[in-house]
């Protein structure tokens, strides 16, 4: 749409050149000539204009940035048990004891994107790289299960959880096996929890059930901190807002306290963030 707009005012132009040129009294080929030569120039300095807009748009954005680590905390007693990946607290405590990782996700936001405000360029710690989408997954330690049918051949496979970036916030929570999620459901076993959104990946057989998302909003104030006080105000009313509609509760931090990160939490994960 834009290249046809584009497209629209230089003929428009030139329609109007030309005619200025014929009533000048040039001839008809020096007319078209000139016509020639003044769109090419016209046509190279709106596009110089609009890259340099670009250019010091994304260079404002930049300026505008404050890098930052998360660490994604799974809850892990609710997460196992309500979801059936443990039996009972019994087998939890022993799977907390020997394999659980407190923070298994962890990265760091060095640049955002340059025309959106999102990651852009990430140091995923446990995966030790450097990545540009903020898509991440870490096995479940500990937590087998056996796959049918493959028992004899003592093939198994295990959960994972996970983060990643959806378009509308920061979605987080399980990788399981589609069959398996679909007998856990058949059972009755997890209850409503069966209404958990699903997304199947049919070359792999696994399912991701969408636990929590986070509103980007939280992680806002470091993609744009240079704000006044009443947009400031503003903009935290409708993340909080947010964040509550989606099951998070913030924990508010004790300004003379020396711990400088912020925290949020729902009941399956718990999200600390803060500048670096």
């Amino acid at each position: 749409m834009a290249t046809v707009k584009k497209l629209a005012i230089y003929v428009a132009i030139g329609l109007a050149l030309r005619i200025l040129l014929g009533w000048a009294g040039f001839s008809e080929k020096q007319a078209w000539v000139l016509f020639v030569v003044i769109i090419f120039i016209i046509a190279f300095g709106i596009n110089f204009v609009l890259d340099y807009h670009k250019t010091l748009e994304a260079a404002q954005h930049q300026q505008s940035f404050l890098p930052y680590s998360v660490l994604v905390q799974p809850n892990w007693s609710n997460l196992l048990l309500d979801y059936k990946l443990v039996k009972d607290a019994g087998e939890f405590q022993q799977l907390w004891e020997k394999s659980l990782k407190l923070a298994p996700i962890q990265f760091a936001v060095l640049r955002p994107w340059l025309d959106v405000k999102r990651p852009g360029l990430i140091y995923w710690d446990s995966g030790e790289r450097f990545v540009t989408n903020a898509n991440f997954y870490e096995r479940i330690e500990g937590v087998e299960f056996e796959i049918p049918l493959l028992e004899a051949f003592g093939s198994k496979w295990s959960p994972g959880v996970y983060f990643e970036f959806s378009g509308v916030g920061y979605e987080m929570g399980l990788d399981v096996k589609e069959d398996w999620w679909e007998q856990i459901c058949a059972a009755g076993d997890v209850g409503e929890l069966c209404k958990t959104k699903t997304d199947t990946d049919p070359r792999t057989g696994m399912t991701r059930l969408a636990v929590a998302t986070l509103p980007d909003l939280e992680f806002g104030d470091y993609h744009e901190f240079e704000r006044g006080n009443k947009r400031r105000q503003e903009r935290d009313q409708l993340r909080d807002k947010q964040l509550s509609l989606n099951g998070w509760k913030r924990e508010e931090r004790d300004p003379e306290s020396m711990f400088i990160w912020q925290k949020v939490e729902h009941k399956y994960f718990t999200i600390m963030h803060t500048s670096i």
